[in-house]
Formats: C-alpha cells, structure tokens, sequence
C-alpha cells in the first residue's frame, strides 16, 4: 500500500475549553474553528504513530495519506454499499471545508513489526498532541514522524508488508475523494484529490462491537403474536437475569419488560451466498424483519433504530422503554474473521452490521485540500 507523509492541521488545545464540545461540534463547524485560529498547521509533513487508550486497552496504528488509487484499484476493500444522498451531503462538507477533518478508519492483517515500530518511536520521542475526552473516558496521543529516513522505511514496510487494507469506517468518505479525483478536469486539479486522510490500525487492535436493534411496531402486532411468529425461527427461554448473546446465532430479545434469549433453530441458519458465513444480522433481517414484521429496507425504515453494543444491555433496555410499542434485540458480533471473508470475496455487509472501535473523531487530524 502507497502512503505518503502530510501537512497536518492540529487542533490548538490551549484555546480549546471544552474538549468534548469541541469535536462533537467540529464537523459542522470545521471553517468557523480554522478561521478563528481553533487549527494551526503542523510544520512539517508527517506520518503520525497514533495510540488511543479506552477502557484499560491501547490501540496502536498510524495516521497518513493514502493513495487513493489503491482505492479505485481494490486494494481497499470496502463492506457496505454507499448511498447517492450521503455521497452529496460527503461532497458538499468536504469541499465547503476545503479538508478532510476526519480519517478514514482502514485496518490490515497482522504484520507486528509495524507497530513494534510505532511504539519504539512513542516512547523515544514527545508527543505532538495529548488529550484526554472525559465523557468517552478515552486519551488520543499522536507522535510525528518527520525524519526523511523514518518516513522511508515506514512507508517501505508498508508497500512491502500491506498488500490489502479494509474499510472499517469511512465508506462515504473514500468514494467522495475518489470521484473528485476522477472527475478532475486535468492533472493540476487530480493532484489535489490524490491522497485519502486515513488512520491505519492492524486487525488486532481493533475490536467489532454488536450493532442492537430497537423496533417500533407501532402497533401493527400484538407482542403475543409477534412470539408466536417468531417461535417458528427460534427456540425461545425466559431470562432471569438477562445477558447478551455468548455464540454466534443466539439473540436476547427485550419485550414488555422482560428478557428472552433466543437460539435460531438449525433449518433456518443457512448462507445467503455458498461459502460465505452465515451471520446473525442477515437471518435477523431475512426473517425477523422481513417475514414477520414485513420491514424490507432496513436502512430506510423509520421502525428501525440502532444502539451500538459498547453501551451495554442498559442502553438497549432504556430506548426500548421510551415507546411501549417498541422490542429491542441484541445480536451476536460479526466476528473479525467473517469481516475479512466477505470483503475479499467482493461482498457486503448488511447496513449497520458492525461497529468498529477505537472510533476516530472529527478534527482531532485534518488534511487540507488544496483548492
């Protein structure tokens, strides 16, 4: 894989008196931030060792520019199909900032080395940014590698060594970058959309969440025939004390206050394509959304709602109790190994199959476009 050192532009943490409000407004507010000297650009180009440390794990990778041909060749591989309307809500944020504030999250399998490297270098050198983001408990430590030799040899391990990466988070993102590079009226203009602002974590660092689904049956069931119906698919047990799913093609269902656990019986657990693995999130959409509640665009559908795993049994539970019409079902993760087949085989996820962590956050890193 190509990648290539940048200018960075840095948030200027002293001005900053709310670091949480800061990013979690950022996106928006990204030009009004830069002009008010909120951002100040690194002085050299860099590629960045980047660790973030949440719950008690740090996770180590890198952050640099991508060549966006590796994109548009398959060498990225993406898991989900973009949607035209993001596409241009992407596209008109990204060029009214004239940056990428965020990268993309990209992952690869094994090659330690990298990282003994990366952790080397952190521990040799001081810290370019430090933070600390009290409500996500999580600290973000960025360190430059600005030396012409180490930028070398990093982005020779990574040519030699990552032939294939994977597109954890950041599907719009790539493809608005990849059409303004292909829509270039000439080279001048190409150049400016060649590289893709992407932060680089191997497999191992990375963890995939369960992705939880809350229904609204507005009333259009009976919670007793909606039981019935799905004791069909399911072998159905009472929990006493509720737990989330322990094996892959188990669910725990919250209905009328209370917690099932629900083990899909084996007729039913079949792939939609051979040779691929049969994921949880697809026997949930074929036949509990689609035969029984008739919901056949689960990305569309208002009905549908979606709590990330991370917030637990708890953050489920209190959605669900917002709308007595309403069911919560947690679901097994898709395991990293099930991710990796179905990207390589040029396959999709179903939307909102996975939740990768660590998550990036808008304007932590940005690369400008120079327009």
């Amino acid at each position: 894989m190509r990648i290539a050192p940048f200018q960075a532009i840095l948030p200027n943490l002293r001005l900053i008196s709310s670091f949480d409000r800061f990013f979690k407004t950022v996106k928006e507010a990204y030009a009004q931030y830069a002009a008010h000297g909120f951002f100040q650009k690194a002085a050299q180009e860099s590629i960045y060792v980047y660790r973030i440390e949440q719950e008690g794990r740090a996770h180590w990778g890198y952050v640099c520019a991508v060549h966006i041909e590796d994109y548009l060749q398959g060498h990225i591989k993406p898991h989900e199909h973009t949607l035209a309307q993001k596409e241009q809500q992407q596209l008109h944020l990204m060029l009214q900032r004239k940056a990428q504030v965020k990268p993309v999250l990209l992952t690869w399998q094994g090659q330690d080395n990298l990282l003994v490297y990366a952790r080397r270098w952190a521990a040799l050198h001081d810290p370019t940014l430090d933070l600390e983001l009290d409500t996500e408990d999580s600290r973000h430590t960025l360190w430059a590698i600005s030396d012409g030799a180490a930028i070398r040899q990093v982005q020779d391990e990574f040519s030699r060594r990552v032939s294939t990466t994977y597109i954890a988070d950041g599907h719009h993102r790539s493809k608005v970058v990849a059409m303004l590079y292909e829509r270039a009226a000439d080279a001048d203009r190409q150049s400016q959309f060649e590289w893709l602002l992407a932060a680089c974590f191997p497999t191992d660092q990375l963890r995939i969440w369960d992705y939880n689904r809350v229904i609204d049956t507005r009333n259009e069931i009976s919670f007793t025939r909606f039981l019935a119906r799905l004791s069909e698919y399911c072998d159905i047990t009472y929990m006493d004390i509720p737990h989330q799913p322990r094996a892959p093609h188990y669910m725990t269902l919250f209905l009328a206050n209370e917690w099932y656990a629900l083990r899909w019986k084996s007729q039913w657990v079949r792939p939609v394509q051979p040779q691929l693995p049969v994921l949880d999130v697809d026997l949930f959409n074929r036949y509990v959304l689609g035969d029984i509640l008739g919901i056949m665009d689960v990305r569309h559908d208002k009905r549908v709602s979606y709590v990330a795993g991370r917030h637990g049994l708890e953050g489920l539970k209190e959605k669900v109790l917002k709308n007595e019409h309403r069911m919560g079902f947690c679901l097994y993760p898709v395991a990293m190994e099930d991710f990796l087949t179905i990207s390589d085989a040029g396959c999709t996820l179903p939307p909102k199959s996975t939740w990768f962590e660590p998550r990036m956050k808008n304007g932590l890193i940005v690369k400008e476009l120079m327009l």
